[in-house]
């Protein structure tokens, strides 16, 4: 069994999927191998220049902001920053799940989210958890996160798991599991998967050349 994670950005991006590969696949046919390690290769390296870009735009330390005013950037170009007024969390938490064959690797809470209301304002703001999660938890201050706009596919999710929005309400989504350190870790993920990726693709590509070697000398001996 081998699991991959796909990582794009620091939330709802990550996906895990267990795929079985037969280890023979890898022995009888080395140019497909090869060609899944160069295709895993630039995979690694999309991804971690886009965590990279993101790491970077964060800064050394939050930028303070106004839940009420500031624009909410899109995924990606999250705004790591200190929520400067109080909000009012609704303790009533939503929490997504791993589907039954992922629980027994990565338990069964994937991210637990909570609605939170800024007071002198229209929006409301959904703050987001890894793992599973309590209320005390997203009501320490000072409340620090990355900020990016509540994505309409996200939304439908949280609304279909009991999740209500006020009406016409605009919704951002803050992260407060995420920041630079979580972008470390991803980086430090993704470097090892381009090392392996690397290695895979390279060996295997000699062991096809020398194949190709073998069955062109045995060949030429017949002949």
């Amino acid at each position: 069994m081998i699991v991959t994670q796909c990582c794009l950005g620091q939330r709802r991006y990550v996906q895990r999927c267990p795929v079985y590969v037969p280890h023979q696949l890898f022995e009888r046919r080395p140019f497909l191998t090869s060609l899944l390690g160069a295709v895993a290769l630039v995979m690694s390296l999309f991804f971690f220049m886009l965590v990279l870009r993101e790491y970077r735009g964060f800064g050394k330390v939050p930028q303070r902001a106004d839940l009420a005013t500031v624009i909410p950037p899109p995924d990606m170009h999250g705004i790591w920053m200190e929520v400067t007024q109080p909000l009012i969390v609704h303790c009533e938490p939503v929490e997504t799940e791993y589907p039954p064959d992922q629980q027994i690797l990565f338990g069964r809470v994937d991210s637990t989210y909570f609605l939170a209301e800024i007071p002198g304002s229209e929006r409301v703001a959904v703050l987001e958890y890894d793992k599973q999660a309590a209320c005390n938890d997203v009501q320490r201050a000072p409340v620090t996160g990355v900020l990016t706009g509540l994505n309409p596919k996200l939304r439908e999710t949280l609304e279909s798991h009991g999740m209500v929005f006020p009406r016409s309400a605009v919704a951002v989504l803050l992260c407060l599991s995420c920041g630079p350190r979580k972008s470390v870790t991803y980086l430090f993920f993704l470097g090892l998967m381009m090392v392996v990726s690397l290695w895979l693709t390279t060996r295997s590509w000699r062991r096809y050349q020398q194949q190709n070697t073998s069955r062109h000398m045995i060949s030429v001996s017949d002949c």
